[in-house]
């Protein structure tokens, strides 16, 4: 009848220690104080120090342990910690089910030098004595692994992202062919092919570029979100926070352009000579934005392309609060989605639709192709009626001159 009972009980010990820790990774992706855009979410352990919210479920899951192996032995945990890893590959990364999995098991193999000894001296001292074991491994092992591995995870956007933002488009690529039309493509064509399917809003008002005559630049979007100033979050001291401009930065991927939405704000500068140095060195293709930067000789200097709507020179915490980047965003009026492709040239700047962006550099460089005929034909001293546009007689000229 003991026996029975002591298998009952360990049956359901077995069963709450196994769902510790998809409960721990599922926590880790989606609660927290402060939640990163492509890493964990995080809680406060101790003063200045930041820990993922599955610690929460260490103490727990360390007491549960114990009981299975006094119950049902080691190897049953050792099969529940299996079967937990397995669990949470339906809510978390592959890269973080495997740390913690490893963390878990780390522990384990501690605690075998320190619980099955004590446990023939009484449950309380063996539980007490393994939990401290196992707690500082799991601490090393597993919250180093989320740390470092989660932010890792990418796809354009790790599985919290997706969750929380559905709709958001994943960030896209390019071919160098695709991208060679854009480039050959003026951001006047794109607004005139994005009209022909509806679309008015493409070109943000508010952001032309720094210097003239760069050339034109094609990239995905990473977007950037500033809210209204609230001056108890934006301070000299959130710049060091995780969820700040630095931390975006080292989160833009090589070839994008960073969009910032600054509501249109012009007495705050939002980056500045340091912030576009470092973006230079990620191989950023260049910044827009609605609002203004600061320290202009500085970001010349640093040679990043920047469409903005001109300098500034207090902080971007004197008027604004970032929020967070990689999700969707308004800048200049237009929408813009993560992902999204963004061509600059002397006329400002245009955001293109993913899935527009086929039609939009097929019938664009044949656009380009018929304006240039028709630029030949003004300079030979053509009149512009039945030329622009082109009447019959015109388009027949214009297709002979195609097959030349």
């Amino acid at each position: 009848m003991i026996e029975t009972r002591r298998r009952d009980e360990g049956i359901v010990f077995l069963a709450l220690f196994t769902l510790t820790i998809p409960a721990a990774n599922w926590l880790i992706g989606h609660a927290g104080t402060v939640c990163q855009p492509q890493g964990p979410c995080l809680i406060p352990v101790a003063p200045g120090l930041m820990a993922p919210s599955g610690v929460t479920m260490a103490g727990v899951a360390l007491v549960l342990r114990d009981l299975v192996q006094r119950r049902l032995g080691v190897a049953a945990s050792s099969l529940a910690i299996l079967a937990g890893a397995a669990l949470s590959a339906l809510l978390a990364p592959p890269a973080l089910v495997v740390a913690s999995a490893t963390a878990f098991l780390l522990s384990e193999f501690a605690d075998l030098a320190v619980y099955t000894p004590l446990a023939r001296r009484g449950l309380l001292i063996a539980v007490v004595a393994s939990g401290v074991v196992g707690l500082v491994v799991d601490s090393v092992r597993g919250l180093a692994a989320a740390t470092r591995r989660a932010p890792r995870h990418r796809a354009g956007l790790n599985r919290r992202t997706e969750v929380c933002q559905r709709g958001v488009p994943k960030r896209c690529s390019m071919s160098a062919a695709l991208y060679d039309t854009l480039r050959a493509i003026t951001t006047a064509t794109i607004t005139t092919m994005l009209l022909k399917k509806g679309i008015r809003r493409c070109w943000m008002n508010g952001p032309q570029p720094l210097v003239a005559g760069g050339g034109r630049l094609v990239g995905p979007a990473f977007t950037l979100r500033f809210v209204p100033v609230r001056e108890d979050l934006a301070t000299p001291e959130s710049w060091a926070k995780p969820i700040s401009t630095r931390g975006a930065i080292e989160e833009m991927p090589s070839g994008c352009i960073a969009v910032a939405d600054a509501m249109g704000v012009t007495s705050a500068g939002i980056f500045g000579d340091i912030l576009t140095m470092r973006m230079m060195k990620r191989n950023v293709t260049a910044l827009v934005t609605d609002g203004v930067v600061r320290d202009k000789a500085g970001v010349l200097a640093s040679k990043l392309p920047v469409w903005c709507a001109g300098t500034a020179a207090p902080a971007s915490v004197n008027g604004l609060t970032f929020v967070g980047w990689q999700e969707p965003i308004g800048c200049g009026g237009c929408a813009i989605f993560p992902g999204d492709v963004i061509v600059c040239d002397d006329d400002g700047a245009v955001v293109i639709p993913q899935d527009l962006l086929a039609f939009v550099a097929e019938e664009g460089a044949e656009h380009e192709r018929m304006e240039s005929f028709i630029v030949g034909q003004v300079e030979r001293g053509a009149k512009l009626p039945g030329l622009y546009p082109m009447n019959a007689d015109t388009k027949a000229r214009y297709e002979a001159w195609k097959k030349k």
